[in-house]
């Protein structure tokens, strides 16, 4: 029988246990987070942190952004420029993720979260100037025209807010969930409206000042992305695969395009023509898309090509070229008129952002949690930088500042590396 006090000289004291386990714990905790600082502090920058500093606000974009894709046609194309570097200023936290694009107006940025609230945040400093509670989740992007703001929640509710304390002015219940921006026009007489699409199948256009629904359009399927307003019409995609056109004024359906699969993404517009994704129709079964160029005055399709998955963000367009993301995270840069490929870039993950372009430079945000910067003329990669978690918050863009919500619950301002 083995002599327990011969083994002790083999056992370590009791009160060596907790030092050792206490190191052990030590070691893994810095190890852990040497890794998280090394995801959030990417492509060059300095690790994230929820810090402002006042002596480095960030600078006063010479242009705003107000509304998603920046403008009534939804080209996706920003003024001013862009520097080859850029910096984090400042990210703001929500309750949720953030999927609303967020827009930029009179020194504040505005966006919604899946939280349920809409946000006014001072452009400088990240700041919150107010927030507003919706009953249900906000993925659309803010309208900010005539010192109001227009939003549409999971709620099924438009609402109309004063852009400058956040009171709400008036509601609009649709029939069901309200996914995409607004987009507005005016009318001959000098009416303006605010029209939007609904999950209900509705393209809506309600008064801005009251709220007074105008009229409304009725499709055969859900209405998910924002209203692009081109030449006196609306044109929008739905769930049925079908490019509405509708009369911006009495709201009078013109045409119906059939593009392939459903339409999630918006349509870019220049006069007449307009450059929209889908997912691909019967033919393209596999999970493949479909992007296409429509002549939206002689109701027919000028092109379309196939793609490796779906695209369902916006493109951004210019005088001679349009550039899209799919779903699989291959970003294609093609000839406007013909589209023949000029250049492609593929992201590390898929991508659920629609790019951007300002100056020589393309702004591309993937759901691999990066942040990049692309020569416009060939696609090559500038500038990089790792957030760490999905981006399927399209960019907002006003040089030198971009914007854009995160899957982590947090609001990102990037501008010049150097002031």
């Amino acid at each position: 029988m083995p002599n327990p006090q011969n083994n002790q000289s083999n056992v370590p004291p009791r009160r060596l246990v907790p030092a050792v386990m206490f190191l052990i714990g030590a070691l893994v905790a810095g190890a852990l987070t040497l890794w998280v600082l090394g995801r959030a502090g990417g492509g060059g920058g300095a690790p994230v942190t929820d810090r402002h500093d006042p002596a480095r606000p960030l600078p006063t974009p010479r242009t705003d952004w107000p509304m998603h894709r920046g403008g009534q046609a939804l080209r996706g194309e920003a003024g001013g420029e862009l520097p080859h570097q850029l910096r984090m200023y400042w990210r703001f936290r929500t309750a949720a993720p953030v999927t609303s694009p967020p827009v930029i107006a009179g020194g504040r940025a505005f966006v919604g979260s899946q939280d349920g609230h809409v946000y006014a945040l001072d452009l400088a400093t990240g700041k919150k100037a107010w927030a507003f509670r919706t009953g249900n989740q906000v993925n659309a992007a803010p309208l900010i025209l005539d010192g109001r703001l227009y939003v549409g929640s999971v709620d099924n509710t438009l609402y109309c807010l004063n852009a400058a304390d956040g009171s709400k002015l008036w509601s609009f219940q649709a029939g069901d969930r309200i996914e995409g921006g607004c987009n507005h026009y005016r009318t001959h007489d000098g009416r303006t409206l605010v029209v939007v699409g609904s999950y209900d199948w509705i393209v809506y256009a309600l008064d801005a000042a009251t709220g007074e629904r105008v009229w409304a359009s009725k499709g055969s399927e859900r209405v998910h992305p924002a209203p692009s307003v081109t030449q006196g019409r609306v044109a929008v995609g739905g769930c049925d695969g079908n490019l509405r056109v509708i009369d911006a004024g009495s709201g009078e359906a013109i045409d119906a395009l059939e593009i392939g699969g459903p339409i999630t993404s918006e349509l870019a517009a220049d006069g007449d023509r307009g450059w929209v994704g889908a997912y691909a129709g019967s033919e393209g079964a596999g999970g493949g898309g479909t992007f296409a160029c429509v002549d939206l005055a002689r109701g027919h399709i000028v092109w379309t090509m196939a793609v490796d998955s779906p695209v369902t963000v916006g493109p951004a367009l210019d005088g001679e070229r349009v550039i899209f993301g799919s779903e699989a995270g291959r970003l294609y840069c093609v000839d406007r008129e013909t589209g023949e490929v000029v250049w492609r870039y593929a992201l590390r993950g898929g991508m659920r952002a629609g790019p951007v372009l300002c100056g020589d430079k393309v702004v591309v945000a993937g759901d691999d949690g990066r942040l990049l910067l692309l020569r416009r003329d060939s696609g090559e990669e500038v500038w990089s930088y790792q957030v760490g978690s999905a981006i399927s918050s399209s960019p907002a863009v006003a040089g030198p500042v971009v914007l854009f919500g995160c899957d982590d619950g947090y609001v990102y301002a990037f501008g010049p590396a150097e002031p």
